[in-house]
């Protein structure tokens, strides 16, 4: 079942360290999770990930948002593709929440502006399997759209060709 696929213990992870980290500036960890928790939150965000209603309470909504964050944030070379995926997302999450330079802002606007893209042109369409013989989209959220689409469209924003962007997302099945 491709849409409940998380790293196995992630998102206890995410919330565990995010509150008892500890870090020379008290409540940085706090308001990394917050400001996470807005992110996933987002009204477009959510809309196009169409999570059941158990993964959001898992909060796999979160370990998504996170996801973004992370890839659309760094240079591709520099990932581990042998590492373990759960390793490597706390590892990263941990780094970006001790970061005082890390931009929010600017990774917010990516996120917001990815988002409302997608939403314009798919809705809960977005990452969902095409199915050509059938002329529609079919099934639940799937992952690894989700890595192609939202990552691609975050790491070239705002130079995003949004006409093209349905048949694009057609043509990857």
């Amino acid at each position: 079942n491709h849409h409940t696929t998380t790293c196995s213990g992630h998102k206890s992870q995410l919330k565990f360290f995010l509150f008892s980290y500890k870090n020379k500036e008290k409540g940085i960890n706090k308001d990394f999770y917050y400001w996470l928790r807005t992110l996933a939150n987002y009204e477009a965000f959510q809309e196009c990930i169409a999570l059941s209603e158990k993964n959001l309470i898992e909060q796999y909504d979160m370990e998504l948002a996170l996801r973004f964050i992370i890839f659309v944030n760094q240079n591709l070379e520099a990932f581990e593709h042998n590492r373990d995926i759960g390793e490597y997302l706390t590892d990263a999450m941990i780094k970006l929440a001790s970061d005082e330079n890390f931009n929010k802002n600017e990774v917010e606007s990516k996120f917001k502006g990815t988002f409302d893209t997608l939403v314009a042109c798919l809705g809960p369409n977005s990452f969902r399997r095409w199915d050509n013989s059938k002329n529609k989209f079919l099934g639940g959220f799937l992952l690894s759209p989700f890595e192609v689409i939202a990552f691609g469209i975050g790491y070239n924003y705002p130079n995003i060709p949004s006409p093209q962007i349905e048949e694009k997302v057609k043509s990857l099945y």
